[in-house]
C-alpha cells in the first residue's frame, strides 16, 4: 500500500499509519476482500466521541461492540485545543479487511469517520476539506488499482440512523 501512502503525502494529507498497531479482537477477526470488490466509501461521524484516538475507539469497539477492531478504515478525530494543524487521519486497517460500520453494505465498502457529533452543529470548514482531499485521493487510487471510481454517500443512505449528521450538507455546501 506504499502507493496509497505516497498519494496522500501528494494531497498534503497526513497520515498516521495504524494498521499494524491498533488492537485487534483476538476472537473476531476482520473479513477479507479484494480491492476490487470494494464500490464505496461510507462517511461517519463518532457522535459523542470527538477527541477519541484511534486507539480507544478500537478498544471500545472491540470490548463493548465484540467488533474485530476500529469499524472506520480511516479517522480523523477533532484536535485538542493545544494541537496545531495539519491534523492527521488515522489509517486504521487494511482496505482488503472490513468488519461492521454499514449494516447492509460491509463487505463492499470501507468507513471514514469524523471525530464529533454533527447531529446540530456543521463540522468545521478544515474538517470537510481534509475528509475531500481524502476522498479525492482514494477515489484516484482505485481508479489506477482496479480502474473504477468508488460512490460516496453518508452513514443515513445505508443504514436507519442519523449519522454523520449534517456532516453531509456541509461537505456539500463547502465545495
Amino acid at each position: 500500500m506504499g502507493k496509497l501512502l505516497e498519494m496522500f503525502q501528494d494531497a498534503g494529507l497526513v497520515i498516521n499509519d495504524l494498521r499494524d498497531t491498533l488492537p485487534v479482537n483476538p476472537v473476531v477477526p476482520f473479513n477479507l476482500r479484494e480491492l476490487a470488490d470494494i464500490d464505496g466509501m461510507v462517511i461517519h461521524h463518532t457522535a459523542g466521541w470527538p477527541q477519541a484516538t484511534a486507539e480507544g475507539l478500537a478498544t471500545w469497539s472491540i470490548e463493548k461492540r465484540g467488533f474485530p477492531g476500529m469499524p472506520y478504515t480511516f479517522y480523523l478525530r477533532t484536535p485538542f485545543s493545544t494541537e496545531s494543524p495539519p491534523y492527521p487521519w488515522a489509517f486504521c486497517h487494511k482496505l482488503k479487511e472490513w468488519g461492521p460500520q454499514a449494516a447492509g453494505a460491509n463487505s463492499s465498502t470501507f468507513g471514514i469517520a469524523l471525530g464529533g457529533n454533527f447531529l446540530y452543529t456543521k463540522p468545521p470548514l478544515w474538517m470537510v476539506d481534509s475528509l475531500a482531499r481524502l476522498i479525492e485521493v482514494l477515489w484516484d487510487f482505485f481508479m489506477l488499482e482496479v480502474n473504477k471510481g468508488l460512490w460516496v454517500n453518508p452513514h443515513f443512505d445505508i443504514s436507519q440512523t442519523q449519522c454523520p449528521g449534517r456532516v453531509w450538507e456541509a461537505y456539500q455546501e463547502y465545495e
